[in-house]
């Protein structure tokens, strides 16, 4: 891994199941791009990805707003 990447969520890797992988950072961003996420929902996604690169263990998808992108995104494809 490189200096400037993060390790992967969960959310991002295979599920075992038949749904396809998907990018968490990038749903959240745009997300965010088009207000559909608040400020403080913004700070907290963040400081979950900072935790992320100095605690593996952390879960960004575990987020409560964070999996219900991923599930809306995933009704959509």
């Amino acid at each position: 891994m490189k200096n400037n990447e993060t390790p992967v969520s969960d959310a991002e890797t295979s599920l075992g199941d038949s749904t396809a992988p998907v990018d968490v950072d990038r749903l959240v961003a745009g997300a965010f791009f088009f207000r559909e996420l608040t400020a403080a929902q913004w700070d907290e996604y963040v400081s979950a990805r900072v935790a992320l690169r100095r605690t593996p263990g952390a879960l960004v998808d575990e987020l409560d707003f964070v999996a219900e992108l991923v599930e809306r995104d995933r009704a959509t494809a």
